[in-house]
């Protein structure tokens, strides 16, 4: 652990409906979609990719975007998000 934090005062973001949408989205991603090289044996894992502007009028390579969680089945949860920004990658691949 990099840096923890202590829970403050609970309170509701979304729905429970709303949440359960996104993490079934999240899901597929990884199992079927653009994220599939997170998938971790044993692991219920979630992520989206993305992409950011970069540069002026975009003329940059974009920046590359992740964001992940994973949870066992002990349920110990662990949130991830990178970001690349400067990748030697053509444009059409990052």
């Amino acid at each position: 652990t990099l840096q923890s934090y202590e829970d403050g005062d609970e309170e509701e973001v979304m729905s429970e409906d709303t949440e359960s949408q996104l993490r079934s989205a999240k899901g597929t991603v990884v199992n079927e979609g653009t994220g599939t090289n997170a998938k971790i044996p044993g692991m219920t894992v979630g992520g989206k990719t993305g992409t950011a502007q970069h540069g002026v009028d975009n003329s940059g390579t974009p920046y590359a975007w992740f964001t992940s969680y994973a949870k066992n089945s002990e349920g110990k949860q662990v949130a991830v998000a990178v970001v690349v920004e400067d990748s030697d990658a053509a444009r059409a691949e990052v």
